[in-house]
């Protein structure tokens, strides 16, 4: 075979596994397979997407000056825009609440409730002004949201027309990054550490615990007494069944600051900026070790949701990004 027929097929054969996107990881599973990640689609929006919601077959992108973007994903190979909302807002994070709205945190343009459910479109129903909303959590008529210097505010959501501020919460932590909601507790994870606050009764809440030593916690995932701490570093792993005295059982130290965790099973999925994606082993939380990786050609990842075996990113300039996990079991 001729030399240059060679090369181009060994050029190909290294553009194909770029494009795929597969990382060859530690063995996992009793086969002892590799685990892959596979980039499978892709969608570009006006801003720069911060924060994503899902519910069955549509995705909710907070996307910063772009505002709302919703996206379906029937095919994952094949998203399309399907609608979105825009004011003067800065879209930093969302949250679909199961039925016909999804909560927005939009900077200074405040704490925003919009109907995605509408036949006449996405509509602003309800909104109520902030000092400079990043995050937001909500349980039942309840939203919590994290307002930089102004700390954790509660808002009952009951009559969405008319959003009601309970109380304002500031925490030892300063700037709030994001709030989660473990009930009867709130994971607040700021510059300064993390948090713990009683919100039984959400005209009084009362803040139980706090650490600074991990600086900048950008997001919290509570399962089954432990929370996974996204932060500067990377990821830790700390055991909260005693919310008055939380106990650090692991960490994994990762190239770039972690922006957002979801856990679901064995693994957590961090999101790590524009070195993309890592998803770790957690099954021991003593000892939980990066399994696979996913580096994007463009983008910051920040924010991801799971469906089944696909992963929906919220990446920056890029938009939505989506991959296919086979953990190798």
């Amino acid at each position: 075979m001729p030399r240059i027929t060679i090369l181009m097929l060994v050029v190909i054969i290294f553009l194909s596994m770029m494009l795929a996107g597969c990382k060859i990881g530690d063995s996992v599973g009793p086969g002892g397979s590799s685990p892959h990640i596979y980039h499978i689609g892709e969608i570009d929006t006006p801003g720069f997407a911060y924060a994503v919601a899902i519910s069955e077959n549509d995705i909710y992108l907070a996307d910063g000056v772009g505002g709302l973007r919703i996206i379906n994903v029937t095919s994952p190979h094949f998203p399309q825009h399907k609608n979105y909302y825009e004011d003067e807002g800065i879209y930093y994070d969302v949250k679909y609440n199961g039925g016909d709205y999804v909560y927005v945190a939009a900077g200074e343009a405040g704490f925003k409730i919009i109907d995605v459910k509408s036949p006449f479109g996405p509509e602003l129903i309800g909104e109520i002004s902030t000092h400079n909303a990043f995050g937001l959590d909500y349980a039942g008529q309840y939203v919590y949201l994290a307002d930089e210097m102004f700390g954790v505010r509660i808002f009952d959501v009951s009559n969405p027309f008319n959003i009601y501020e309970l109380s304002n919460l500031l925490v030892q932590g300063q700037r709030v990054n994001n709030v989660t909601v473990d009930w009867p507790f709130l994971y607040v994870a700021s510059r300064y550490g993390f948090s713990i606050v009683n919100i039984e009764n959400p005209i009084a809440p009362t803040e139980l615990f706090y650490e600074n030593a991990p600086n900048h916690v950008y997001d919290i995932e509570v399962i089954d007494h432990r929370a996974y701490l996204a932060y500067e570093g990377g990821l830790r792993i700390y055991y909260v069944y005693d919310p008055y005295d939380p106990e650090l059982l692991g960490f994994v130290h990762l190239p770039s600051t972690a922006r957002s965790v979801v856990v679901r099973g064995d693994f957590a999925y961090v999101t790590v900026g524009r070195n993309g994606l890592s998803i770790i082993n957690v099954s021991d939380p003593q000892q939980p070790y990066e399994i696979a990786y996913y580096n994007p050609a463009a983008g910051e990842m920040s924010d991801a949701v799971l469906q089944g075996r696909y992963i929906y990113l919220a990446n920056g300039e890029t938009g939505l990004t989506i991959l296919e996990f086979w953990p190798g079991y």
